[in-house]
């Protein structure tokens, strides 16, 4: 099975591999950290979510992107997930991440709107409901 599909119906930024066929046994935890990184980019929500929940404690820099990406997405258990551990100590990895990559955050639909051109001098999480979406974004 390819690690990809290339069509029109598929989202080129998803990653369409069986996750049950990734075996992380051998692996470091360093190693199962960045399978778990690249699978929050899978097709499937619930393994979207799976693998953020593994990763969203972690303190590494590579971690900002990935959380940030599942922002512009509507699934709610994902945005929960995210809201729920926003008091997180390793929230203090993105303001730096944020800074540096603003044309990231501008890219996500959803979190556009919450962000706009607001300053991101100091970074804080920012959660708004709105009917069934939930937008989190830094501002």
């Amino acid at each position: 099975m390819s690690a990809a599909r290339a069509s029109g119906r598929d989202d080129p930024e998803r990653v369409y591999h069986d996750a049950t066929l990734i075996d992380t046994q051998r692996l470091s935890s360093l190693q199962k950290e960045l399978v778990d990184c690249l699978l929050t980019r899978n097709h499937d929500g619930f393994v979207r979510q799976k693998h953020l929940e593994r990763i969203i404690g972690s303190e590494n820099v590579w971690i900002p992107p990935f959380l940030i990406r599942l922002v512009g997405e509507y699934v709610l258990e994902i945005f929960d997930l995210i809201d729920q551990n926003r008091g997180n100590p390793n929230v203090s990895i993105y303001p730096e991440f944020v800074r540096s990559n603003r044309y990231l955050l501008r890219s996500q639909s959803n979190a556009s709107s919450a962000i706009g051109t607001q300053d991101i001098a100091t970074p804080v999480w920012v959660s708004v409901r709105t009917r069934e979406t939930t937008i989190l974004a830094f501002g």
